[in-house]
């Protein structure tokens, strides 16, 4: 689990390198610490458990809606941006990327239920200050 994202000396929270070999090549470096513990693709997924993952989520969503502050929080809320919720239509895009993988279909049908369930009704749901 991602705990913070390190700021390098100037402040930024990235850092262009470049390394010269026998060619000059560049790289955008971001330096990450992670909180120790195990991934929840890791964790058995029986009753229990999915009951403490849903109060988690529930209670982190509270606190994101009521009480975070931030002052790039408007940078999320463009109607284009590919990471909201509401554009997941959008992905059909995307789809040729994955080169017909196993996991293609899977996410083509996902694509089709949102747009057949969800996206006729999002006007029915909260919007978020991170997603919809």
């Amino acid at each position: 689990i991602l705990d913070r994202l390190n700021s390098t000396v100037s402040m930024n929270i990235t850092q262009c390198i470049a390394e010269c070999g026998s060619e000059c090549k560049q790289y955008m470096v971001r330096l990450l610490t992670y909180l120790p513990g195990i991934p929840l693709a890791k964790i058995p997924l029986d009753q229990q458990n999915l009951y403490k993952v849903g109060r988690i989520v529930a209670q982190m969503d509270k606190v994101l809606q009521e009480e975070f502050q931030h002052v790039t929080l408007k940078s999320l809320h463009r109607e284009d941006f590919i990471w909201n919720l509401s554009n997941t239509h959008h992905l059909e895009n995307y789809l040729a990327a994955l080169g017909g993988s196993r996991s293609c279909l899977t996410i083509e049908q996902v694509i089709q239920q949102f747009k057949a369930q969800i996206f006729p009704n999002l006007s029915k749901f909260r919007k978020s200050k991170f997603n919809i």
